[in-house]
């Protein structure tokens, strides 16, 4: 299957680009609790370029994908109100789009749309069995449902209880085991060339979306400054899909999928804004030399 979502195409009456309208279902969706972020991103200034788009019904919202305002010529994601909504908030962690389903693992990084598999700790949400939910809940389901006696591991990844008595109570580290194929690299779209809008769907929207904290004419100059424009800047997080692996008990990846990264209101009905995914600090400390910029 494809996480639920089943793409019609027509040709939406904005620009005439081709669309898909897509119902996503992404399990249970997390409750606001905070003020959402009303949402200003870089503006898309000639929507003519614009390659190909979706239609999120259910959200009240439009996505599309032109050049990008913050990644000399690289493709970038955006967003505006689907018509006839004046506004709509979308709550942290709702399922957006894929990122790429079409992909292969490999042992080693090979660009800036690579995805690690490195889950951060056991609150980790992650999607299971069409369901969205902690790393420690789907390894308990799994482990229930399916797993060899009442057991099950997770995929480059070492787990340590800390309680006997309580298996909630565990730390994730990664494995050091250097075959493991870790990072997922997108059958990528975005590496330049012509794009035709039939290749673009609601499975690999995701991997156009740049990261807006990042500026080659004028970058951050530390990771304070990056984690602050981050923070404000990028409303879209990667969260991985994991299926059970009997062959080695473990809770393997799939793919990833885009989420909303926190509470945020879009209330832009007349222009498109690119959406940004944070890389991190040490991605760019990694491949770009800042002393020669």
């Amino acid at each position: 299957g494809n996480w639920g979502a089943r793409p019609i195409t027509f040709v939406h009456s904005r620009y005439g680009v081709p669309y898909c309208n897509t119902v996503l279902l992404a399990g249970s969706t997390p409750s606001m609790s905070e003020q959402p972020l009303v949402y200003n991103g870089p503006i898309l200034e000639d929507p003519s370029q614009i390659v190909s788009g979706i239609s999120l019904g259910e959200l009240g919202l439009d996505l599309a994908v032109a050049p990008s305002t913050v990644a000399p010529g690289q493709l970038g994601l955006y967003v505006i109100l689907s018509d006839d909504i004046e506004s709509t908030t979308v709550p942290e962690l709702t399922l957006m789009c894929g990122y790429s389903r079409e992909g292969s693992f490999a042992a080693q990084d090979e660009g800036d749309k690579t995805v690690g598999f490195a889950l951060a700790g056991p609150n980790t949400a992650v999607f299971y069995d069409r369901q969205l939910m902690s790393i420690v809940d789907a390894l308990q389901l799994a482990a229930e449902e399916k797993g060899a006696e009442k057991s099950c591991g997770l995929a480059g990844h070492v787990l340590m209880s800390e309680d006997a008595n309580d298996s909630d109570l565990i730390s994730i580290y990664l494995s050091s085991d250097p075959k493991f194929k870790r990072y997922f690299v997108p059958a990528l779209l975005n590496a330049g060339g012509q794009v035709e809008p039939s290749d673009v769907t609601v499975q690999n929207f995701g991997q156009f979306s740049n990261d807006l904290a990042w500026s080659y004419e004028n970058p951050p100059k530390n990771k304070a400054e990056y984690d602050a424009s981050s923070e404000n800047g990028n409303v879209v997080q990667l969260v991985w899909r994991l299926e059970f692996d009997e062959n080695s008990n473990c809770l393997v990846p799939s793919w990833p999928v885009s989420v909303f990264a926190r509470d945020v209101t879009f209330e832009n009905s007349d222009v498109f804004m690119e959406l940004g995914t944070r890389y991190g600090w040490n991605y760019w400390q990694a491949t770009v030399n800042l002393d020669d910029m």
